[in-house]
């Protein structure tokens, strides 16, 4: 605790941010094509994109349709926008294996990112929270029952604008520079303190409909929105048999992209093998709360 008075970053020691002349879909097309490469399948078997850019290159139009050309995708891959906020990882997966599973997509490609440097008002206190980054996963067909096991979803509309982006005060579009804030300290405080006993409930629906429990599960990976949340939700989920890697300190809050960097870490740092059984929790601003369970590959 002396240590951490002692510190004004808390425990903070890097962040990732973007080079300026840069935009968000040209780190989405860098992430893509190592996905492709690593998974050595041929674009064009991709018959799905779900692209979740939490700062996209212009409004309106969506980032996916650009990586699909830029990747030079089949004209009949479907490509979608997907928008829910540090939430958007998990619900895409679902998506795409649904999908997979139904005979209408081969392979899907899901794409995460965080530009959020472009919004952030540093002399705000929690600017150090955020980082820019992104990832990028193939998703294809389940073999030697590995793959996703189980998922629910929830949504809680009353906590729509902790977390927002807009001109400070007015509506988005009126004049004024677009930043990110919280908009509703009450309805922040309300989401923080109930997280761990909601996720609790969503952690136990999964493990039940698996036939699993907690002390099962080698390796668990969270959003890691705060400095404080893998460590609260680990525990309160029981899972002190778990392994876990922490990105927080040095890489932040990547909005979707977060969660995919928990899996990769704790592979490369060889604490997410062949086989595992492993829970995933996320939630994101709007607020949507989402688990999955899945038996990792090689």
């Amino acid at each position: 605790m002396s240590a951490g008075r002692c510190d004004p970053f808390g425990g903070i020691v890097s962040r990732h941010v973007m080079p300026e002349g840069m935009l968000p879909s040209e780190m989405e097309l860098l992430a893509a094509q190592q996905a492709i490469r690593k998974a050595d399948i041929d674009p064009l078997e991709i018959d799905l994109l779900l692209c979740s850019s939490a700062v996209p290159d212009f409004l309106i139009t969506n980032n996916a349709c650009l990586l699909h050309h830029r990747l030079k995708l089949s004209p009949r891959c479907l490509s979608l926008a997907v928008d829910a906020a540090c939430n958007s990882f998990l619900p895409s997966m679902d998506v795409a294996a649904r999908m997979i599973t139904s005979g209408a997509a081969r392979y899907a490609l899901v794409v995460q990112s965080s530009a959020i440097s472009r919004l952030i008002n540093y002399a705000c206190p929690t600017s150090t929270v955020w980082g820019d980054g992104a990832s990028a996963a193939i998703v294809g067909p389940v073999s030697e029952g590995r793959g996703i096991l189980g998922s629910t979803h929830r949504t809680d509309g009353s906590l729509h604008r902790v977390i927002v982006g807009g001109v400070e005060k007015r509506r988005w579009f009126d004049d004024g520079r677009v930043t990110v804030y919280g908009d509703d300290q009450s309805a922040g405080l309300r989401n923080f303190m109930g997280l761990a006993d909601n996720g609790r409930l969503l952690v136990d629906e999964v493990l039940t409909n698996i036939g699993s429990d907690p002390a099962q599960v080698d390796y668990f990976a969270v959003h890691q929105a705060l400095p404080w949340v893998l460590e609260l939700t680990r525990e309160s989920f029981g899972l002190g048999n778990a392994r876990s890697a922490e990105t927080f300190s040095w890489a932040g809050n990547l909005f979707g992209a977060t969660l995919p960097l928990g899996l990769v870490t704790g592979q490369k740092k060889s604490l997410l093998g062949p086989s595992d059984l492993v829970l995933m929790f996320s939630l994101g601003a709007g607020f949507s709360f989402s688990v999955m369970a899945l038996r990792w590959g090689t």
